[in-house]
């Protein structure tokens, strides 16, 4: 394929008629500087997702990759953003575009806890919320979620933040299963983790009596809820279904169906013995 290829030269001719082309002044306001920023990197990605889609070959990918906008070299003018309209709407949407595009670093971290400590009472805060369960185990994120569901004004908020606790604490549950099967695994998670972290995991422990008071909050309180093309009400529903039913220890639930003769079976029926369930689709 060339497609990949010819986009590139495509691009770089383009990315050298700007370069010849008169500039386009910096933008002044605090609003045209987010605005102008927030275009350019949009672009850049656009440009990555479509060679990206035309690469056909390994060589192509690593070229290809060149590509890939760096959410980093936009963060800091973001954060200085940030810092210079302290407690304004600017500001707000600065810190929340450093959040959800500099993932998994610090520059993500530091923009949440300011957000959280400058804009307590914010709607936006609903787009970050998800984030602070997917990082290592720690009480500060515990705190943290806890803080939100007690402060914020918008149901929105308190329902993304209970599931996110509620994941949080799930994720360290399951840590805790596999630790106390695998002692190699605990060493070397104990070594990476230190001891604060470990501490932490160890009085959360296997006891999932509070992660299901809180699907059961979101099921009561928030049903409605959006997450994605889903409400929160099922994917908790969902939760609980599996966490009080398909664990393992537990009975599973019956299932019925017809043998190969047609002859119709419950699972109940094959109780005491040693049963395969292959659950299989075909679309």
């Amino acid at each position: 394929s060339q497609a990949a290829p010819r986009l590139l030269q495509e691009q770089q001719e383009d990315k050298e008629k700007k370069a010849d082309a008169p500039q386009e002044e910096e933008p002044t306001t605090p609003e045209g500087k987010l605005e102008a920023w927030t275009k350019a990197y949009a672009e850049q990605n656009a440009e990555f997702q479509k060679a990206a889609r035309a690469a056909k070959t390994p060589e192509e990918r690593r070229e290809v990759s060149k590509l890939m906008p760096k959410p980093q070299e936009f963060a800091e003018k973001f954060k200085k953003l940030a810092d210079e309209n302290p407690k304004s709407e600017v500001g707000l949407k600065a810190l929340i575009w450093i959040a959800q595009n500099v993932r998994g670093g610090a520059a993500s971290t530091e923009a949440i806890a300011q957000v959280l400590a400058d804009y307590p009472e914010a709607k936006e805060i609903e787009s970050v919320v998800p984030m602070l369960a997917m990082g290592n185990p720690s009480p500060d994120t515990e705190a943290t979620l806890q803080q939100i569901i007690e402060k914020s004004p918008h149901e929105a908020v308190k329902a993304k933040a209970t599931y996110a606790l509620a994941s949080a604490l799930k994720r360290i549950v399951d840590l805790n299963g596999r630790l106390a099967s695998d002692e190699k695994m605990a060493e070397t998670f104990a070594k990476q983790m230190g001891e604060k972290t470990m501490e932490y995991v160890t009085k959360v422990g296997t006891d999932t009596t509070r992660i299901e008071e809180l699907y059961q909050k979101i099921v009561d309180e928030y049903p409605d809820v959006e997450m994605g093309r889903r409400t929160l009400g099922k994917i908790a529903s969902g939760a609980l279904f599996e966490m009080r039913n398909l664990a393992i220890g537990k009975i599973a639930p019956e299932i019925v169906g017809k043998d190969f003769d047609e002859v119709e079976f419950k699972l109940s029926d094959y109780r005491g013995k040693v049963v395969v369930i292959d659950f299989w689709g075909d679309w």
